[in-house]
Formats: C-alpha cells, structure tokens, sequence
C-alpha cells in the first residue's frame, strides 16, 4: 500500500486545482506515511497540511481537534 494516495495521477490533479486544499494527516500514518504526503503538497502553495501526533485512525483520537480545524478553514473561506 506504499503511496496509494499521492500517486503522479493524484499529484497532477493537485497541481491542476486552484481551490484551496486542507489536508489533515496523523505524523505516524503507516498507511499514507506523512513523508509522502509532504513531498507531494511540497510545491503548491494552495494546500495547507496539518499533522497531528496520530495515526491513521486519527478521526478517533483528535475529532475535536479536527472538527475545530475543518470549521475554521471553511469560515476563512478555505484560505490557505
């Protein structure tokens, strides 16, 4: 399952979008290692990533967390 997320076609299609992307990524997800996920927003500058001390399930463990996240990035009209 290495890099099934941010494979070139996923990366192309980032590259292609001009809306403003929140990405909410766990630092030790071994599904889709935050590395990956860095070195494929890296360059795009309209992607905001933020990473919590989780996993992979870390919808479980930080909700709050990232509800709080998610509402603000909306009510700043997703700016980045």
């Amino acid at each position: 399952l290495q890099n099934v997320i941010f494979t070139s076609h996923a990366q192309a299609w980032l590259q292609e979008m001009t809306r403003p992307i929140l990405i909410i990524q766990g630092k030790h997800d071994r599904i889709a290692p935050i590395e990956n996920v860095q070195q494929a927003i890296d360059q795009l500058p309209h992607v905001r990533l933020i990473a919590f001390e989780s996993g992979h399930r870390l919808v479980f463990t930080h909700s709050a967390a990232i509800t709080a996240e998610i509402t603000g990035f909306l009510q700043g009209n997703g700016h980045v």
